[in-house]
């Protein structure tokens, strides 16, 4: 991504300064300003155009983060009942490819009500009250924004059901214990 952006700014450079560069030909050999308000918006637009041939031709690079958390989402996917909700720190790509029902954002950015108790640094709200069905978590878990799932109230609700790995990282799956056997139902 950085070399997409580093390669843009260099044509848009480039171009800024064949622009100048004509511009001051134009100033030199023609004295007619309808011909440069013609020429010189016409050569900016065309460098534009290949300047934005760099984006569209250039190879798109998807990222381990992103291809843990889409098969993250299909397994989701595969394994959630009918409106089964899931809470996820990370909404983004979760949010996008989870087809069942509703996506909680445990940081609050989607979630309003969430939002409040992060700010007093209450990591576990959102489940303690909104109760989902199933959550994302990075695995090792994080040690504050997941520190719940060793505490006695969230064992006793929660049971990790899959760790999914891709590259070198990793995200457990934790879900209800009653959605828990119907789990393991599908899976026998």
């Amino acid at each position: 991504m950085a070399l997409i952006i580093a390669l843009a700014i260099e044509v848009i450079l480039q171009n800024f300064l064949a622009l100048k560069a004509i511009d001051n030909y134009f100033i030199k050999i023609s004295k007619k300003p309808k011909t440069q308000l013609i020429i010189i918006p016409l050569i900016f637009f065309m460098s534009i155009i290949s300047g934005s041939l760099l984006f569209v031709n250039s190879p798109r690079t998807v990222t381990p983060k992103y291809s843990i958390y889409k098969i993250a989402a299909n397994w989701l996917n595969g394994y959630a009942f009918s409106g089964a909700s899931v809470a996820t720190n990370e909404i983004g790509i979760i949010g996008f490819y989870y087809n069942r029902e509703k996506v909680i954002d445990a940081l609050g950015l989607i979630t309003p009500e969430v939002a409040e108790k992060v700010s007093q640094k209450d990591y576990g709200w959102y489940i303690r009250y909104l109760q989902p069905d199933m959550l994302l978590f990075s695995y090792p878990n994080r040690q504050e924004l997941e520190k719940m799932v060793h505490e006695g109230w969230f064992q006793k609700k929660y049971q990790r059901a899959k760790i999914l790995r891709h590259s070198d990282l990793a995200v457990a799956i934790y879900i209800k214990l009653k959605a828990m056997k119907l789990i393991d139902k599908m899976e026998n």
